[in-house]
């Protein structure tokens, strides 16, 4: 899994062999033997900036100083993608000010909506760059001081160069480019059992007044909780979830729309398991939010949290008997009891010595189901109860790893 947006280089190497080799000496890092090799990734993200300059001002009057003197007020905005990938659905919004109207606009790629403000470029390949030059005609004295801001559909390297201004008068508009973003959170089950399989889901939702993009929201998945998958809507190739971060990217986030996230989790913990969400990134300023400020519950709407209360004692899926029955001369994994079953078995083993020990099941596609154990254990007889109320008709493997051992078993559950 990609966990940065740099490129990046995956070196392997041989680092030791019975026999020697001729050529090579294993684990010394000498790039030039050929014992060695490495691969480079870029990944799919973008580095948009957006330059604005006022070039020029023409007069309407040989007498500027005239209250109503009108003047032609010239802007080129600049838009560049610094790569690595080609950014797709580039979008400039640069509304006309109030106060002016629009002479002329004129760009190099795509078109400007004078309605919308909205300049929609299209597709940039890396080190690419699209120009836009407004006219706008106001009083010469009046206030033309405004913002661009550009996004795309890629993640973005850099937000800080996502914004850019110029104009005549005082920036005091530099917030009038803004998302209201709110982020709600709930679980479909608030007191499953252990072992249950539950669903959260995260919306997030752009209030306005304007688009924005580059939004992510952090989800880390607290002790207690194990993930099993996550869908993102909408779709697209470089939005979605990652488990190993629990960083949903959203991408764009158009006025009045929604995304949502369902997040699909085994409980594995007891007790009350809190799970809190976050807006961490978007190209524009929140009006009543921080984003990544870690604050919840104190005016702010851009944090949510859902919880669940997990009843029963002992492990999440299991309850161990130690000791029984003496020290086996060799490590056991037993039949279960009963078999078939529905929907709890009790499934024994034995360890001559202490060791550390993890008992699993998986599915006949590989697909680990469930976690019954996963510590360290003494020498003796154990028996692990599962539960698996929320699991299909069908065969199932349990697998015990008892230090370098590994025995596996089938059961049957029908229900």
């Amino acid at each position: 899994r990609v966990e940065t947006v740099e490129p990046t280089t995956n070196t392997a190497e041989v680092v030791k062999s019975t026999l020697p080799d001729d050529d090579s000496t294993p684990n010394n890092h000498v790039a030039s033997e050929d014992d060695q090799d490495s691969a480079s990734i870029v990944p799919v993200a973008a580095d948009l900036a957006v330059h604005k300059d006022l070039v020029a001002v023409i007069e309407h009057t040989d007498d500027p100083s005239l209250p109503d003197s009108l003047a032609d007020f010239v802007f080129e905005i600049t838009v560049t993608n610094g790569g690595p990938s080609v950014a797709t659905g580039v979008e400039v919004l640069d509304p006309v000010p109030t106060g002016t109207v629009l002479v002329s606009a004129s760009a190099s790629q795509g078109s400007y909506n004078p309605a919308t403000g909205l300049w929609s470029v299209g597709t940039l390949g890396v080190g690419d760059s699209a120009t836009l030059r407004l006219t706008l005609r106001a009083k010469r004295r009046a206030d033309t001081f405004n913002y661009a801001v550009v996004s795309g559909e890629q993640p973005d390297q850099d937000l800080s160069n996502n914004v850019s201004a110029d104009g005549v008068g005082r920036p005091h508009d530099q917030h009038r480019f803004r998302a209201d973003l709110e982020l709600a959170k709930t679980v479909d089950n608030a007191a499953p059992a252990p072992g249950a399989l539950i669903r959260y889901t995260l919306a997030v939702f752009n209030r306005g007044p304007h688009k924005t993009s580059g939004v992510r929201v952090l989800d880390r998945l607290p002790e207690g909780l194990e993930f099993v998958s996550a869908t993102a809507t909408p779709s697209c190739p470089t939005c979605g979830y990652d488990d190993s971060l629990g960083v949903w990217i959203v991408g764009p986030l158009p006025v009045d729309s929604t995304a949502r996230l369902e997040i699909v989790v085994r409980v594995t913990g007891t007790g009350e398991i809190v799970n809190q969400a976050e807006v961490i990134a978007s190209t524009l300023p929140d009006p009543d939010s921080e984003t990544g400020n870690g604050v919840l519950g104190l005016g702010e709407d851009d944090e949510a949290e859902a919880r669940v209360s997990v009843t029963g004692g002992g492990k999440a899926t299991s309850i161990v008997r130690e000791g029984a029955g003496g020290i086996p001369a060799a490590y056991e994994l037993g039949e279960n009891y009963p078999n078939p079953f529905n929907p709890e078995t009790v499934i024994p083993f034995g360890l001559p010595e202490a060791a550390s020990v993890r008992l699993e099941v998986y599915d006949l596609l590989g697909r680990r189901v469930a976690m019954l154990l996963d510590e360290p254990m003494t020498a003796g007889r154990h028996e692990v109860t599962w539960q698996a109320r929320d699991l299909p008709t069908g065969l199932y493997l349990v697998r015990l790893q008892a230090g370098a051992v590994v025995k596996t078993q089938r059961v049957t559950l029908v229900k």
